[in-house]
């Protein structure tokens, strides 16, 4: 049977709190356990720099300041990316553009 364990309400999380992967996963919007590994240990992933976890007794533990400030940081990135690119903007490639490259 599964059991879930809710994460603790993020005023009752003290930012030196020390928090287990499946509570990160949760503040991920329940990102899967091989996309939580894949940030931590796969080096294709590497310049995304998320927080290193913590080994105790052989578990990983995430210091909850560190996993919200990189959550704030890609959130500023996607942002800065929005506004220099706005949504309904495309590029289109000039071979791709009306009258280029067509006879007519």
């Amino acid at each position: 049977m599964f059991h879930e364990h809710p994460p603790a309400p993020e005023n009752e999380t003290s930012d030196l709190a020390l928090i287990g992967s499946r509570s990160v996963r949760h503040l991920m919007d329940d990102c899967s356990e091989m996309h939580l590994w894949r940030l931590t240990n796969d080096p294709s992933y590497q310049d995304l720099n998320f927080p290193k976890p913590i080994k105790i007794n052989g578990r990983n533990y995430f210091r909850v300041s560190a996993v919200r400030q990189w959550i704030a940081e890609r959130e500023t990135l996607s942002r800065a990316r929005q506004i220099a690119r706005p949504f309904n903007t495309r590029v289109v490639p000039a071979t791709m553009r009306i009258g280029v490259g067509h006879d007519h």
